[in-house]
């Protein structure tokens, strides 16, 4: 019988790589070798499986979030330390793409999620603004004339879910680790004294 663990990882998995339209219970139960009826003893349905494998992998989300909230890296490091999470190839790491792809493009879709989606949004805002007010203060950074500092955010932010929406479409014509990073180095760029 496969454990609740390796059920929650493969059906996020499969959220990211095919959208929840196509991926049931069989699926899932195929893709872990199991058959659907050992699903149903640590889940009652598909919506309870889905549910419980994004609180799952959100809960890690936020723990590591506020970690990189915490850090005293400079702006530029802490700005460079979102996109490096998104696209992190360490072991173990490919959750954090395959929720980001999962929150950005398929729970946006599926009622029941706003609240999750909206806390998600509002901490991934601070990752964010605060190391761009940071490095405005200490002069690290400087506003491309006219801009403000919501401007940055919402680029950077559009910039991300707009790649990751692409990838999800199969319309990205780059790996979406390299277009995540041309994107941030770009905002970068854009935001050198």
């Amino acid at each position: 019988m496969a454990s609740r663990d390796e059920l929650l990882a493969v059906t996020l998995h499969l959220l990211a790589e095919r959208g929840y339209a196509s991926v049931g219970l069989r699926e899932v139960a195929a893709e872990v070798g199991v058959t659907t009826g050992s699903i149903y003893h640590h889940f009652s349905s598909k919506e309870d499986l889905v549910r419980s494998a994004v609180e799952h992998y959100a809960s890690r989300v936020f723990a590591q979030q506020d970690a990189l909230l915490e850090s005293d890296a400079s702006a530029r490091d802490r700005l460079w330390a979102v996109a490096d999470w998104l696209v992190a190839s360490d072991r173990g790491s490919g959750w954090r793409r395959d929720f980001s792809l999962v929150v950005n493009v398929e729970l946006r879709k599926v009622s029941g999620f706003e609240r999750l989606y909206g806390r998600l949004r509002t901490t991934f805002v601070r990752l964010v603004r605060e190391p761009v007010r940071a490095g405005l203060a200490s002069g690290e950074l400087a506003l491309p004339e006219g801009a403000t500092v919501d401007d940055v955010v919402s680029l950077v932010m559009a910039g991300i879910v707009g790649t990751l929406q692409m990838h999800a479409r199969g319309s990205l014509r780059v790996p979406l680790d390299r277009q995540l990073r041309l994107h941030m180095a770009t905002i970068l760029r854009s935001l050198q004294p």
